[in-house]
């Protein structure tokens, strides 16, 4: 079964938010899964998103830190937004206005987004 639909359906709310240009779910190679949004390459924003994506987990382990969680890069009017997950990341472009409201929205559908991806442990 494809998980594709459920993706949709998990990420479509955040389409409809104020501030949320753009979310998309890659893997860790980059390579983008699924999206939501409008502005954006798809491609573009999963190679950069998974570049952003790498060098949070890498900064993290030398650092000693624990895993990381996830990063942002800030624009003027924009901020790039990466939640990291087990074997994927969503990355967000955010309205910089109204960024924090679609980030909070963002980490409340991060249970149904694992659920979706298939790495719900336990």
């Amino acid at each position: 079964m494809s998980r594709l639909g459920p993706l949709r359906e998990v990420l479509g709310p955040l389409s409809e938010m104020e501030g949320v240009v753009a979310a998309l779910v890659l893997t860790r190679d980059g390579l983008p899964v699924e999206m939501v949004g409008h502005g954006v390459r798809a491609d573009v924003l999963a190679a950069e998103a998974g570049t952003l994506a790498s060098a949070c987990r890498s900064a993290a382990e030398r650092l000693m830190l624990g895993d990381a969680e996830g990063g942002s890069v800030m624009a003027p009017g924009y901020r790039l937004t990466c939640l990291l997950l087990e074997e994927h990341t969503l990355a967000l472009v955010l309205d910089g206005n109204q960024a924090d409201e679609g980030l909070e929205a963002a980490r409340r559908l991060l249970p149904e987004l694992r659920q979706a991806l298939g790495e719900v442990s336990g």
